[in-house]
Parts: C-alpha cells; structure tokens; sequence
C-alpha cells in the first residue's frame, strides 16, 4: 500500500498530514500501489528502451502547419475561446461541476462536427446508450454520431485504434479504468494512467480527444494535478445549476489564449450561444436601488456591462461579516478598508455583502471603483444615476488608477445606452470623445462622493 497526493501526484509509503511536494493538508490518501512486472536486483526496475528516430527543426517546422490545423464548428462561443476553433490531434479537458451542462454542450459539440462531415465517437461509461439518445432527442441533435458505452480504456483504445475516428469523447475520466492496475476507478493512477493513455492515442494515430472531467466542491479539478499537464487544453463550465448563464472559459491552452469567456444560456434547445452578453447580465435590473452599480470589464477581447449589487445591514454580532460573491473576498477587505481611510465611512459596526450579478467571476482590479461607490450607496440609502458606469483600480493610498482597454469600454457603454462614465484622470487625456457618454474624471477615491453627489443633485 502507498499514500498519494490529490493535489500533486506525490507518492509515500506512510502517512503524512501534509504533501512534503505540495505542502497541502490533508491531501495523502491510501491507494494500492501498482506492481512493476520487471525488476532488477536491489528492488529497482529495469531499465531499457528501443531507439528512436530524430527529426530536425526545420523538417518539424514544415509539418507544423497541417498538425496545428483549427477545426472551425458553428458555435461561435465555443470557438472564440479555443482561439479560432479546436486544434486537431489535441486532447481538451473539459470540466464542471455536475449538471452544469457538459454532456449537453457535448452532444451540441458532436452535432457540429458531423455537419462538418467528422466522424465522431461518444464513449459513455456514466450513462447508458438509452440516455445519451434520449437527451439528443430532446436537444434535437440528429445525425451520424457513433455511440459506444464502455469504461475499460484498453477496450476503448483498440477501438480507436481500429476505426480511426476524427474526434472521439470520453465521458467521462473518472469512470474509466485499466485492467492492468488493481486501483478502483476514480484513483489517482487509475486517472493518471488513463490520460496518458488518451494522450498517446491522440499524438500517434491523428485523432482529436475530449475528456469530460468533475470538479470537486473546492472548484478544482477532480483528479492528480498531472491531469491537467498532461492535456493540451483544460475547459471549465461555470455557471449556478438554477440559473440561465453559462461561461466556458480556458485555464490552459496550448494552442490560443486563456482570457477568452464564451457565454450561453440555457433552454429546453439545449445551450444558446450569447451574442450580447452586456443585454443578459443587465436583464431583471431594478432601476433605482441603492447599492446597484455598472462596471464594464474585460474578458479577453470583448467588453461588456456588468451590474455589482452591495448590501450593507448593521451587525447583530461583534464581528461584522464580509460575504463576497464572483469577486475577491481579500480585495473587498483591503477596499474597505481604503474605505474607512479616505472616504470617513467606518463600515465597523456594518456586515457588508457584494455580488456580481450573473455568475461570472471577475479577476481584474477595474472592479474597485464600482465596488467602492456600490458599498458607499448602499450605506448612505441613495441610489446612483442610472446610465452610469464606473470603471477603476484603487491603491492603498487612495488613488484611482487607470485600467487597460478603457477605450473597449468606453464603447461598449456608448452601445448600450450609458450616459456618463467615471473613471481615473489620467485616462480622460488619451479617450477620445464618445458621443452621447459624458467622461467623469476622479483621481482620488476620497472625491467619489462628492462627484457621486453633484451627479445626483444635477438629475
């Protein structure tokens, strides 16, 4: 027996409450170990090998042209973010958490590329064949798509192997298992074998592999880090299972980029690609609340609005509560407390709560200005104008900083009918004018209230 590490893949014959690799805790989880078939003397193994061809630069160079062909589908969500389609021969992880939408976005997927004249295979070891054709039938999805329900990956690679097909799924990894290890399906070398598996597969016979993959309740991907290095491209499906906006976005790409948000929603048809995702996020939108602010962020090479709702109560316990949802919960200290420095509104006896509206999670520092005045509008119970989207990075000493793209931005406000926008003065002198958006400049977070004031006694 060994112990391994969830996070790395570490391997130790005893007990650990930490990875000595990762320094994770409580990650050491007992697994068989695999048995090695040839050994030499002193317990180590065999070393030997069959001597390969070598290639040189310029004749790798030559054919690099027709390996890294794209495969452009129909969904034009889907191939904005793997940078202009899907590479062939590559392996793609795709993961999410369970019923976000995977296996739909999958057969959506499937569907596609046989219009394109692929073949495709759909390996289920989930489902049975009976449930796949039944949600295809209520997706509407028709067409030449093989079917082969099957968790043995040997079985699985002689098949491909075999038929040769174009592009081949695999749902998903962690029911799949090889006979040659005695560990259960789901284990640490049970999934780390099976990719590599897949992987060699993919490279030497020219097929292009999607492997469906869960993710844990922490948000990370189920299975061995290696998992996720051995692949090509890593897909995470984001989204609340009760609502209607799913974002796809990539966390490792090889062959594009990694800012890239594709957006859907979803229906009774299955998962609609989003053309204007500024219209969706501002759906339901309460005119006139206090506590409701516009920011425009970026996702790659597309901007759009963004509604940040702030609610700050009184406190019943000693200890006010910070709750933030699709933003940084120690960035949402640090504001507030540029907050309490420079703006003289102490939120010390108030539990202060902020959510960005439509599930998407923002990375980016532009947030901070609209954080900062939704927190300040709801304290004081005065809404802010409609038509106005504040757009900004906070220091600690209390500047406003200017973002990238503002220009994007800018635009993208004059698209959806903003009337004025805020943001740092120093980014007023290379905008130019937008007609019908009028360009307030702040430069000090302790002057938000005053504009946000003047602003409210002009309308």
């Amino acid at each position: 027996m060994a112990y391994i590490c969830t996070a790395c893949g570490y391997e130790t014959p005893k007990w650990a409450g930490q990875c000595v690799s990762c320094r994770e805790w409580s990650t050491l989880s007992e697994q068989r170990a695999a048995s090695s078939k040839v050994m030499m003397p002193g317990g180590k193994k065999a070393v030997g090998g069959t001597v390969r061809d070598m290639h040189t630069l310029e004749g790798v160079q030559a054919s690099r042209d027709h390996t890294m062909e794209k495969i452009r589908t129909s969904i034009a969500e889907l191939d904005r973010v793997f940078g202009d389609g899907i590479t062939e021969h590559s392996v793609t992880l795709l993961a999410g958490e369970p019923g976000i939408g995977k296996s739909t976005l999958t057969l959506m997927l499937c569907k596609a590329l046989t219009t394109l004249g692929k073949q495709v295979l759909y390996v289920t070891g989930e489902e049975s064949l009976a449930q796949i054709g039944g949600r295809a039938s209520r997706l509407g999805i028709e067409g030449n798509i093989l079917l082969m329900h099957e968790s043995v990956i040997e079985d699985v690679v002689a098949t491909i192997r075999e038929h040769k097909p174009d592009i081949v799924f695999i749902d998903s990894i962690q029911v799949m298992f090889s006979s040659v290890l005695g560990n259960t399906p789901g284990s640490i070398q049970q999934i780390r074998l099976v990719t590599e598996l897949l992987v060699d597969v993919a490279k030497n016979e020219g097929v292009t592999v999607f492997i469906i993959g869960h993710v844990t309740k922490d948000g990370g991907i189920a299975g061995p880090k290696a998992l996720e290095h051995l692949v090509d491209t890593v897909a995470v499906l984001e989204g609340e299972r009760g609502g209607e906006l799913r974002l796809l976005r990539t966390e490792k790409n090889r062959f594009g980029p990694t800012d890239e948000v594709g957006v859907f929603a979803m229906s009774g048809e299955g998962l609609i690609p989003v053309e204007n995702p500024s219209a969706i996020f501002l759906t339901g939108r309460r005119s006139g609340a206090p506590g409701s602010v516009l920011t425009a962020t970026m996702e790659g090479s597309r901007s759009f609005l963004l509604e940040v709702q702030s609610l700050a109560a009184a406190t019943k316990f000693g200890y006010p509560k910070r709750t933030a949802v699709g933003c940084d919960p120690r960035r949402l200290e640090m504001l507030l407390a540029v907050l309490s420095r420079f703006m003289k509104t102490t939120m010390d006896s108030h539990d202060v709560y902020v959510n960005v509206v439509g599930g998407l999670k923002i990375r980016e520092t532009a947030l901070d200005l609209a954080l900062i005045a939704s927190i300040v509008s709801s304290r004081l119970g005065k809404p802010i104008p409609e038509g106005t989207v504040l757009v900004g990075e906070v220091g600690l000493t209390g500047e406003v900083r200017s973002v990238a793209h503002m220009e994007k931005r800018l635009k993208e406000a004059q698209r959806m009918g903003m009337k004025r926008m805020i943001i740092t003065a120093s980014s007023t002198k290379s905008l130019k004018n937008v007609p019908g958006v009028k360009i307030i400049p702040v430069g000090f977070v302790g002057d938000l209230s005053k504009v946000l004031f003047e602003t409210l006694e002009n309308h």
